[in-house]
């Protein structure tokens, strides 16, 4: 059995999946916020990858607050 390969999302299907504009993804990008691959000059996101990111930040975030 092959291992499930990732589906990778180009910026606008992403940014619409984490409801969000393509600007402000684009943001996160390029402050290293959000795992991305660059093909040529298109942006894309693996939407496991990309959820994970943000929930760890998240947790971060929290715990910073906390203290």
């Amino acid at each position: 059995m092959k291992p499930k390969t990732p589906k990778l999302l180009p910026l606008p299907a992403m940014a619409r999946q984490l409801n969000v504009k393509p600007r402000d993804l684009r943001t996160a990008v390029a402050a290293g916020d959000v795992p991305t691959i660059r093909v040529g000059d298109s942006l894309l996101f693996n939407p496991d990858a990309v959820e994970q990111a943000l929930l760890d930040q998240a947790r971060e975030s929290k715990r910073d607050n906390d203290d």
